[in-house]
C-alpha cells in the first residue's frame, strides 16, 4: 500500500517537479529507509531525473527490502544500463530471469539491453510475445524494439493501439507518438512522418520563453566576462567536461574517449548540476551572481562533493569525462572550482542540429525548447552564444570540436581529441564501435555502434524546404 506521502511525492512528479519529488523522497527514506513504497517511488523519480547512480543504490536498497519481488531487480538492471555498464546489467538481468523466467518487467529490461548492445533481433525475439501486455510501458518498448529490428509495420501498428488509449500515461503516449512518426519516415511516408513528428512533440510539451531564455544566457556572460582568478594548483587535471547542444556528436567523443584504456566515460551525471545547491544564499540572487563570493571552505567543500564521488565512480584511469551538456551555463563555476579540468565544446551547424533535435524524444522537462522548430532555432542560437564566450574566455583548457569537421576527419580527428586531453593515441579508439560491456546511454546510442563516417552530415537532406523551419531570422 501506498503511503500519503509518497503519493505526494509522486503528485509532484506528475507534474513535472522532479527536484522537489526527489528531495522529499530523500526526506522520507531518512525516516523509512525499508520502505517499499518510499524505494519504489525514489527510484522511479531518479531515473526520470536521469540520475542513474542514485536510481542504482535505490534499487539495491528495494532489492534486499523486496528479496522475492521481480520488479526491483528489473529497476536495478535499467539503471544499471542508463549508466552504460552493460556487463552489470546483463548479470543482473539474467539472474533475475533464471528465478523469473516469464516476468514481463525482467524480460523487457533484457529486450531493452540486447538492443542497446546492437542486438535488436535478439531483443526483439524477446520482447514480442509482449506486444500485447496490459502495461503500456511493455507494449511501447515492443514497439520500439520492432522498429529496431527493422519491423517498422509492425511498431507503426504497437504505437496506433497505444495512441487510440485514452488511459496512457503521457510518457508513454509520447513515446508510443515518436515509434509511429520514425516507422512512416522508415517506411519513406515522409509527408505523413512529419505531422506525426509535430504531434509527438506536443506530447507533454513544456512552456518555453525564448526571451527569458535569452536573457538567462546574456546574464551568464555578464556575470563571467572574464576567468575568476584563482591561486589554487591544478587539482582536476584528470576531469573533462563535454558541453554543448544536443545531437551535435557528444555521445561519439564520449565512447571514443571511453575506448581508451586510461580513459572513462561517465554519462550525463548530475553532480556539476548539485554544486548549485552548495552556493550559499543571498536573498533572490541567481547562482551565478553568488558564485563570485565563495569562501575557502565553500569552495573546498563543493570541489570534494564533486571530486570524490566522480573518481570513486571512475578508478584507476586518468581522464574521466562528464557528459553532462546542461554544464554549459555552468562552465564559469567549473572553471573557478577546478583549476587543471578541460571542457570540450561541441557544436553542429544549427539547422542540421535543430532537425536531429525535433525528430527524437528528447526530454520537455529538461528541454522544453526541443518541441517547436522556432523554439529550437533561438535556443541553439542563444547556446551558441554561450559557447563562443567560454571559448573566448577559457575559464578552463578549451578544445573547440565542431561536429561537421569531426566526423569527416576520420581517425586524424580522433587522434586529435585524444591527445587534446592528454592521453596518448591508442588504436582501440578507432574502434570504438565495437566496445563490448560498456555503451552509451543517450539517444545516440545506436549511432556510435557504427564507425564514424561523413555521410551523417547529408542525412536531412531529404526533409526539404522544412529544414527552413529551423534557420533563425
Amino acid at each position: 500500500m501506498t503511503s500519503p506521502d509518497v503519493l505526494d511525492a509522486l503528485r509532484l512528479l506528475q507534474t513535472g517537479r522532479l527536484r522537489e519529488a526527489a528531495i522529499k523522497l530523500k526526506h522520507l527514506r531518512e525516516g523509512r529507509p525499508d520502505a517499499p513504497d518510499v524505494l519504489q517511488a525514489a527510484a522511479m523519480v531518479a531515473m526520470q531525473r536521469g540520475d542513474f547512480v542514485t536510481a542504482e543504490d535505490v534499487c539495491a536498497a528495494w532489492v534486499k527490502s523486496m528479496p522475492e519481488h521481480p520488479l526491483p531487480q528489473a529497476r536495478l538492471g535499467t539503471a544499471q544500463m542508463h549508466q552504460g555498464r552493460f556487463d552489470d546489467a546483463r548479470s543482473t538481468l539474467d539472474q533475475g530471469l533464471k528465478k523469473y523466467a516469464d516476468d514481463p518487467h525482467l524480460t523487457r529490461a533484457r529486450a531493452e539491453l540486447a538492443e542497446r548492445e546492437g542486438q535488436p533481433k535478439d531483443a526483439w525475439q524477446r520482447i514480442e510475445p509482449l506486444q500485447q501486455h496490459d502495461d503500456p510501458s511493455i507494449r511501447v518498448e515492443a514497439a520500439r524494439v520492432a522498429l529496431a529490428a527493422g519491423h517498422a509495420e509492425v511498431a507503426q501498428a504497437i504505437a496506433e493501439v497505444l495512441l487510440a488509449e485514452a488511459s496512457v500515461p503521457t510518457i508513454v503516449h509520447r513515446r508510443a507518438a515518436f515509434v509511429r512518426a520514425r516507422a512512416l519516415e522508415t517506411q519513406g511516408d515522409l509527408e505523413k512522418a512529419w505531422d506525426a513528428y509535430v504531434a509527438a512533440n506536443k506530447v507533454g510539451a513544456r512552456p518555453f520563453d525564448p526571451a527569458a531564455y535569452d536573457d538567462y544566457v546574456n546574464r551568464i556572460i555578464a556575470a563571467y566576462p572574464r576567468p575568476i582568478e584563482t591561486d589554487e594548483k591544478p587539482l582536476a587535471e584528470d576531469v573533462v567536461f563535454v558541453v554543448g547542444s544536443p545531437r551535435t556528436g557528444s555521445s561519439l567523443l564520449e565512447r571514443i574517449v571511453d575506448a581508451h584504456p586510461e580513459g572513462y566515460g561517465l554519462g550525463e551525471i548530475s553532480l556539476g548540476g548539485e554544486l548549485l545547491q552548495h552556493i550559499p544564499a543571498q536573498g533572490k540572487q541567481p547562482w551565478f551572481s553568488r558564485s563570485h563570493k565563495l569562501s575557502p571552505a565553500d569552495q573546498q567543500k563543493m570541489q570534494n562533493t564533486y571530486l570524490t564521488p566522480l573518481r570513486e565512480l571512475s578508478p584507476n584511469v586518468k581522464r574521466r569525462l562528464d557528459k553532462n551538456l546542461t554544464n554549459l551555463s555552468r562552465i564559469g563555476l567549473l572553471g573557478q572550482l577546478f583549476p587543471g579540468a578541460k571542457a570540450v565544446i561541441c557544436q553542429r551547424e544549427p539547422i542540421p542540429c535543430g532537425l536531429s533535435c525535433f525528430v527524437q524524444d528528447l526530454s520537455p522537462a529538461g528541454f522544453p525548447w526541443s518541441s517547436d522548430p522556432a523554439h529550437i532555432a533561438r535556443a541553439l542560437r542563444a547556446q551558441s552564444r554561450l559557447c563562443a564566450h567560454w571559448l573566448e574566455t577559457k575559464p578552463l583548457t578549451m578544445i573547440d570540436v565542431r561536429y561537421e569537421d569531426f566526423v569527416a576527419g576520420g581517425e586524424a580527428a580522433q587522434r586529435g581529441l585524444i591527445e587534446g586531453i592528454g592521453l596518448e593515441w591508442d588504436p582501440a579508439c578507432a574502434k570504438f564501435h565495437s566496445q563490448k560491456g560498456r555503451g552509451t546511454t543517450t539517444s545516440s546510442y545506436a549511432q556510435v555502434q557504427k564507425p564514424m563516417h561523413a555521410s551523417a552530415n547529408q542525412a536531412g537532406s531529404k526533409w526539404g524546404d522544412r529544414l527552413e523551419l529551423f534557420r533563425c531570422p
